[in-house]
């Protein structure tokens, strides 16, 4: 039997960290008023997306589960005429995703004074997302990938910034055989800052006779990527990178993971997920993990459950609802 979560407000799986704006003016609290989302089969969506780059890939994993839950989903492009959309599709909302980048001065104003709420789910793990600041909030919420990144967006919102990880795109990283020039023993994932610490710690591991592969997060095509993900046997995981961590569990491959604050909502007390923090500790769970293929397939296993279970499209999806119904149904009253 399926069982669906408990996205209710009380739920622990809807708290997380959220800062509201320093203020809120009366005219957008009036707005946000007679625009109550509570009801969701009869909300209309425009989702806008980007042209190109990783976050143009998302789109699918969007679309599908807000199809499920939405009475009607409408995709357009950063650069087409949200003019010409808002009057034809009338949403209930507006959803931006990817960093804001490209988006035209033209479609910014629109989006500043349109009546539907808008929410911006936004790809800054690497960088802040790219919005400029106008006389007018550009949303109402902005759903972010980093902690850190809270605080950066309060002028443009008049509701609240939150914390809220997009989900994996499991159509690519999924698990499935891969070709003999992507299979390795250990695949070493570099981030994209100084690995002096990290190339210490790997001189004490025994991988002269293994076949090794070591590829800076970030650089490959995406499909190239996954390749590499589902043909090695072990990840060292030294990204730092959200995204990074759930796309290696996506694709059912088992993973060392280093520790960072920007990873914690994902390793924080989750037993599928193995982490270091020092060069003793790396050491320790390699020994215990390659000695025992068994135990590697049983926790990669359950990582992949865990991903599919808590943080699918349409799981994420549904907390952001969740999170966009609650506030309105508050300001109702």
């Amino acid at each position: 039997m399926n069982i669906m979560p408990d996205f209710s407000p009380s739920s622990p799986l809807f708290r997380g960290h959220y800062l509201r704006p320093a203020l809120r003016p009366d005219s957008e609290r009036q707005r946000r008023r007679s625009t109550p989302l509570r009801n969701w089969k009869e909300l209309r969506i425009l989702l806008i997306a980007p042209e190109r780059g990783p976050a143009s890939s998302l789109v699918p994993v969007l679309e599908e589960p807000l199809r499920h839950l939405l009475r009607d989903v409408v995709t357009i492009k950063y650069t087409h005429s949200l003019e010409r959309y808002l009057g034809s599709s009338r949403p209930e909302l507006v959803l931006v995703t990817g960093d804001g980048c490209g988006l035209p001065e033209r479609n910014l104003r629109m989006l500043a004074a349109s009546g539907a709420v808008r929410a911006a789910w936004v790809s800054d793990e690497e960088t802040p997302a790219g919005f400029t600041p106008t006389p007018r909030p550009l949303f109402d919420f902005m759903f972010t990938q980093r902690y850190a990144n809270l605080t950066n967006y309060r002028a443009l919102c008049t509701e609240g910034v939150h914390y809220l990880p997009l989900p994996p795109d499991t159509a690519l990283y999924r698990p499935r055989p891969a070709n003999a020039g992507f299979r390795s023993d250990i695949l070493i994932l570099e981030g994209n800052y100084s690995n002096k610490e990290l190339n210490r710690w790997l001189e004490e591991l025994p991988l002269e006779d293994k076949k090794v592969l070591r590829i800076r997060d970030g650089t490959l095509p995406l499909a190239e990527e996954a390749d590499y993900f589902s043909g090695a046997r072990m990840v060292i995981n030294a990204s730092g990178k959200l995204g990074t961590a759930q796309n290696v569990s996506a694709c059912g491959t088992f993973q060392l993971i280093r520790d960072d604050p920007a990873l914690y909502d994902y390793t924080a007390n989750n037993p599928a997920l193995a982490v270091f923090h020092s060069g003793g500790k790396l050491r320790e769970l390699f020994h215990h993990y390659w000695e025992d293929p068994d135990r590697r397939r049983t926790q990669a296993s359950r990582a992949l459950a865990d991903l599919r279970y808590n943080r699918s499209g349409l799981n994420q999806s549904m907390k952001l609802l969740t999170r966009l119904s609650a506030v309105s149904q508050v300001d109702e009253r």
